[in-house]
C-alpha cells in the first residue's frame, strides 16, 4: 500500500538511492534535495516541504512541495505549489508506486495545505515516462514550455 508521509530523518537511509544516468538528468537525488531544503531553512526560508513515499511502510520515494517564489516561474496562481525532485527508488519502479503517489497527492495537499488550489511542475520533454505518468494522473499541459538545465520543459498543472 502506498502512503505519503512528511519526511523524517529516519527515512533517509532508505532514500539514499542512486538514479541511473537517464533519470539523474531530470531530478535531484534525495540527498541533494534535502541539502537544498536545509540550506533554505538556515536562511530563514521554510516554504519547502519534503514528503516521503511509503510502500508497505517502507520509504521508497521522495518529492518536495515547494510553496516558495520559484513556483511563480510556472504560474501566477498565489495558492499553488511546485512539485519538484520527485523520484521513486529504482528497486521499486514499475510497480505503480509513482502513479499511486500522484493519485494521493491532492488528498495529501488538501489535508496539510488546505489553502492550495493548484499543483504545478516542469518536466523535461525527453522524459516521456514522466510525462505519461503525469497525464494519466490528471495533469494538464497548456502548451507552455521553458528552457531547463537539461533541455526544454513542459509546464504542467493539476487542480487540487
Amino acid at each position: 500500500m502506498t502512503e505519503l508521509k512528511h519526511y523524517n530523518y529516519t527515512h533517509f537511509p532508505f532514500l539514499n538511492y542512486s538514479l541511473d544516468d537517464f533519470q539523474i538528468q531530470f531530478t535531484a537525488t534525495v540527498p541533494t534535495a534535502i541539502r537544498r531544503i536545509e540550506t533554505r531553512k538556515i536562511n530563514g526560508d521554510f516554504s519547502a516541504h519534503a514528503v516521503t513515499v511509503m510502500n508497505n511502510q517502507v520509504p521508497c520515494g521522495f518529492f518536495i512541495l515547494d510553496f516558495g517564489s520559484d513556483k511563480y516561474e510556472l504560474t501566477t496562481e498565489k495558492n499553488s505549489v511546485l512539485l519538484r525532485s520527485f523520484s521513486i527508488n529504482p528497486k521499486f519502479q514499475g510497480n505503480g508506486i509513482g502513479k499511486n503517489t500522484i493519485n494521493l497527492l491532492s488528498d495529501f495537499i488538501r489535508k496539510y495545505f488546505p489553502e492550495t488550489k493548484l499543483v504545478v511542475l516542469a518536466v523535461n520533454e525527453r522524459n516521456v515516462a514522466a510525462i505519461s505518468l503525469y497525464e494519466k494522473t490528471g495533469f494538464k499541459f497548456d502548451e507552455k514550455t521553458r528552457e531547463g538545465a537539461s533541455g526544454m520543459q513542459r509546464i504542467m498543472f493539476k487542480n487540487v
